[in-house]
């Protein structure tokens, strides 16, 4: 019989991950209407485009990125015990070791620290698949476009995080 270890922690995609999902069209709505109105290529021209790119931002570079976190996170000591709340959400927040008296205002927390990387990686990529597909409108004011619109995008998934922070209850 294997062994199940109930205090493995939390992997953070696992928490992350759906909720970019499931924001995928209004990410994709936004950011083609934010695109569009810089570079003047219709919405309908963007919509497949921006949301090939989402796609792949989200279930390529994402994961992959979450995966590199963890390895740097084992490597540095991020996998042990640390007793500073702000390292426990920061250092760990790839994968959060286990608290369950904390766990509900850790996870938005982590979430937050995550935000960042996944907009830079998520905004790299896309600038990149959407330079490649709109060579013609390929400048970096495009570039620096494509960068905004991630921007407006991340700050909802930020707002979402903080919401989910403020309404936890906190022991």
């Amino acid at each position: 019989m294997p062994l199940t270890l109930a205090n493995m922690g939390i992997p953070m995609l696992a928490v992350h991950l759906p909720v970019l999902v499931v924001s995928l069209v209004p990410v994709v709505f936004i950011e083609a209407w934010w695109i569009g109105r810089a570079t003047r290529i219709p919405f309908k021209k963007l919509g497949f485009p921006v949301f090939f790119a989402n796609l792949i931002s989200t279930l390529l570079g994402v994961p992959i990125t979450w995966f590199i976190l963890v390895i740097l996170q084992i490597s540095y000591g991020g996998g042990g015990v640390l007793h500073n709340p702000i390292s426990q959400v920061t250092l760990q927040s790839p994968w959060l070791i286990p608290d369950e008296a904390n766990i509900h205002w850790k996870i938005p927390l982590a979430a937050l620290a995550l935000c960042p990387v996944f907009f830079a990686v998520s905004a790299a990529v896309e600038s990149l698949l959407l330079r490649h597909t709109f060579r013609e409108h390929a400048t970096a004011r495009g570039g620096r476009t494509v960068w905004a619109a991630n921007a407006i995008t991340y700050a909802l998934i930020t707002a979402f995080w903080i919401w989910q922070y403020l309404t936890a209850k906190h022991a």
